[in-house]
C-alpha cells in the first residue's frame, strides 16, 4: 500500500540539512519541555498539565509560525518573558541551558545582520522598517532599531523609512526606548521610501510590506539585504542577499 503524502524535490545538500534540522528540532522540543518541566517541579506545579495545554495552541505554539529563517525577535513580550523564565529558573537553582541560550543566540543573529551590511563595504545604508514586527509602531527592543544603533555607531550613514512609525505619535516606554537608543532618529527618518533609498547604496529590509516589496524588485540599482524573507525580492535575482534563504 502506497504512502499518500506530498513529494518535494530538493537539492541534495538541502535534503541533507533538512534531515539534520528535523532531528535537531525534535531534540530541541524534548529539551525545552524537560527544562520547563524541571522549573514546574521545583514550584510544585504539574508540568505535564502545563505542556498539555501548551500544545493545544495550534496557531502559534505547535504550528509553522516563527519557523522560517528571518530577523531577530524583539518587542515587549518575548525578551521580557524569556528573561523572566530564566531568572525564575536561576532563583530556583534549576539549570536550563537551552532557555539560557535564547537571548544569547538572538543577539548573535542580530550581529550577523550587522556583519552582512558592514561586509558590503558601503557607507550609505537604508533601513526599511523600524517596528519589532510588521504592521506595528512598537519599537521596544526592535532588532531594526538596535541594528540602526550599531551601524550608526560604526560610522555608517543611515536613512530609515517606516510607513507606520511616526515619532510624534509615540509615547510612554515605546518613546523612551527610541529616545534612549536612537536619540537623533529624526535626522535619519525620510518621509518616503524613494528618498530614503536614493540616499543609500544598500537597502536593508527589516520588515515585510507588499508595497515595499513592489518597490524593491524595481530597477533602483541598489544591493538588497533581506532580513525577513520577502518572497518577491527573493526571486528577483538582482543584488539580493539574505539570512537563511
Amino acid at each position: 500500500m502506497g504512502i499518500r503524502a506530498p513529494i518535494f524535490e530538493l537539492k541534495f545538500e538541502e535534503a541533507e540539512i533538512l534531515k539534520y534540522a528535523s532531528n535537531a528540532y525534535h531534540a530541541a522540543k524534548v529539551v525545552f519541555a524537560n527544562e520547563v518541566g524541571a522549573i514546574c517541579r521545583d514550584l510544585s506545579i504539574d508540568g505535564q498539565r502545563v505542556m498539555e495545554v501548551f500544545v493545544k495552541d495550534t496557531q502559534l505554539n505547535t504550528s509553522a509560525r516563527y519557523l522560517m529563517p528571518g530577523f531577530s525577535f524583539g518587542g515587549s513580550c518575548l525578551p521580557k518573558d524569556v528573561s523572566a523564565l530564566t531568572y525564575l529558573a536561576k532563583s530556583l537553582d534549576v539549570n536550563t541551558p537551552l532557555l539560557n541560550s535564547l537571548m544569547v543566540s538572538n543577539d548573535v543573529h542580530l550581529m550577523r545582520a550587522a556583519r552582512m551590511v558592514l561586509e558590503t563595504g558601503k557607507r550609505k545604508v537604508c533601513l526599511v522598517g523600524l517596528g519589532f514586527k510588521e504592521g506595528t509602531d512598537d519599537v521596544r527592543n526592535s532588532p531594526a532599531v538596535l541594528l540602526a544603533e550599531h551601524l550608526i555607531g560604526k560610522g555608517l550613514e543611515v536613512t530609515i523609512f517606516d510607513r507606520i512609525v511616526q515619532p510624534e505619535y509615540l509615547f510612554g516606554r515605546n518613546k523612551q526606548f527610541l529616545d534612549m537608543t536612537l536619540p537623533h532618529l529624526l535626522t535619519h527618518l525620510r518621509p518616503n521610501l524613494q528618498q530614503a533609498v536614493a540616499e543609500a547604496e544598500v537597502i536593508v529590509a527589516c520588515a515585510g510590506d507588499p508595497q515595499i516589496e513592489q518597490f524593491l524588485i524595481g530597477e533602483h540599482g541598489k544591493k538588497i539585504i533581506d532580513l525577513v524573507g520577502l518572497p518577491q525580492v527573493k526571486h528577483s535575482g538582482s543584488g539580493y542577499a539574505g539570512i537563511g534563504w
